[in-house]
């Protein structure tokens, strides 16, 4: 249902039950019901779209009890209005609704005139029936609840939730005239308005009937010429502009709503210019179209795509895990984007790195420094990523994360390398010359001091490293992926 069905509900007393939420509203949580205020406000601007579906709600107490189940709080009334609603169905109503329409002085604005009368003279409610209207629109393209768009929604409740008392006649006829007005937003060709009477006491619908706001065939209606998206050139925007369509002799543009993937862009306002920047979007294909807003109804361009390169990411992330009589951390290092390197001529350009540990930005560094140390961790696994921020312009984007690794880690610094099955060992071990030996050939090695910063690599086949420039201390040796503890003694 709607949300202002709800809100209507709680106006006269009733009980309400949620059973689904939908996020964005005075609904969202269940004490959202009880804020009227809230509630009046939210719905008090252009009308409410589907918010929850509800139903009335009966509480567990002394007097009823569903002994076959443990009991809830509440249960539903459905089963014991069911059988109120079967039997009221068949029933012959008391009274008939007509309507009729007249064209206002706009295509927004809509005079309705409501014809009421009583078929059964012994009907007991006559003194309390009430005439309520509602405009409701149809095809609104918003996803919503796995739908491509929304039927029937609630726009619009003639004076305001309250409706207008039914006084009939010495014949038993009433007529009640009144006028609702549409927002430039919502398509005429898709309104209604539904009218019905009902018992004000126990709020019984006694008859209901609709008509349609705009009964004629809309044709002819243009599209925007030129449509076209450019990528602003250094940034992550796109320059969208239009021509205004060919003029058309019967119904007037009132402006343009820029959708990008079925949403809605311009979420300020609908657009009177033809030319819009879009904010920040993702690498890879961005599609937009353009609805063209009329006074009777809104069409929807053909779509244009732009793709966004992605800017290079940090490569080859690697882990050590280190630990000292002190504490125990992550050393985490990698190479700069390809064609950022330090040396390179689009050096300049970048500016930082952002450091992810599951998903989460934990830190930062100078684009000179490719090794970040992560610390206060728990024993556990963690996945990590690392992602380039560049500036260009004066306006900075940041790259998509590089590939993550995972890090098993605990807390005794037992993730360094003890493997028994890798063969290669380094000699001597402590050190006490310039020059370590290894087992067997290796194509690849680096050496990092204890607070993770590298010290050596080399990325030739070799038997042996020179560490001549190493002073006395322990460091850690990484070779073809695997970490080993050495200590330097002159």
């Amino acid at each position: 249902s709607a949300a202002m069905g709800v809100h209507q509900l709680l106006d006269s007393a009733c009980k309400v039950l949620v059973i689904s939420y939908h996020s964005g509203d005075a609904y969202q949580f269940e004490d959202g019901l009880q804020r009227s205020k809230i509630t009046a406000k939210v719905l008090g601007n252009g009308g409410a779209l589907p918010s929850v579906q509800f139903d009335t709600k009966i509480r567990i107490d002394s007097t009823l009890k569903d002994t076959n189940v443990n009991p809830p709080k509440v249960i539903s009334a459905y089963p014991l209005y069911r059988p109120v609603y079967d039997s009221l169905i068949l029933q012959k109503t008391p009274i008939s609704l007509t309507l009729s329409k007249q064209k206002g002085r706009t295509y927004k604005e809509c005079k309705v005139s409501a014809s009421i009368k009583l078929e059964n003279p012994l009907y007991e409610g006559k003194e309390r029936m009430q005439l309520m209207a509602v405009v409701t629109e149809s095809h609104i393209p918003i996803a919503w609840k796995n739908q491509s768009s929304i039927e029937f929604a609630a726009r619009s409740m003639y004076n305001g939730n309250k409706g207008q008392r039914v006084q009939l006649n010495s014949n038993g006829e009433a007529k009640i005239e009144f006028t609702m007005l549409l927002d430039t937003m919502w398509e005429t060709q898709h309104c209604e308005i539904i009218c019905w009477v009902q018992d004000s006491a126990n709020l019984q619908v006694l008859e209901s009937s609709h008509i349609a706001i705009l009964e004629d065939t809309i044709t002819n209606l243009e599209k925007p010429l030129n449509f076209q998206a450019q990528n602003i050139a250094g940034t992550l925007s796109a320059a969208i502009t239009w021509s205004s369509p060919l003029p058309n002799a019967k119904y007037t543009v009132i402006g343009y709503n820029i959708f990008q993937k079925g949403k809605l862009v311009n979420k300020t306002g609908i657009l009177t210019d033809t030319f819009y920047i879009s904010p920040k979007l993702n690498f890879g294909e961005n599609c937009f179209s353009i609805q063209t807003i009329y006074d009777c109804k809104s069409i929807l361009s053909d779509t244009v795509c732009i793709t966004i390169t992605p800017l290079p990411t940090p490569t080859h992330l690697d882990s050590t895990v280190l630990r000292t009589p002190n504490y125990t951390l992550v050393n985490l290092s990698w190479q700069a984007p390809k064609g950022y390197e330090a040396e390179s001529e689009n050096a300049s350009s970048l500016k930082a790195y952002f450091i992810y540990r599951d998903g989460k930005k934990i830190g930062e560094t100078l684009p000179t420094l490719i090794s970040f140390r992560d610390s206060l961790l728990y024993k556990g696994t963690y996945t990590y990523s690392v992602s380039a921020l560049y500036r260009n312009k004066g306006i900075e984007i940041e790259s998509n994360k590089s590939e993550s690794i995972n890090v098993p880690f605990s807390i005794d610094g037992s993730a360094i390398e003890t493997d028994s099955k890798y063969t290669i060992t380094l000699y001597p071990n402590p050190c006490h010359t310039n020059q370590i030996f290894l087992s067997k050939e290796v194509q690849f090695y680096s050496i990092y001091n204890l607070n993770g910063k590298q010290i050596l690599q080399g990325n030739t086949p070799t038997h042996q490293i020179d560490v001549s420039s190493l002073q006395n201390g322990m460091y850690i040796v990484k070779m073809d992926g695997h970490h080993f503890k050495l200590t330097i003694l002159r």
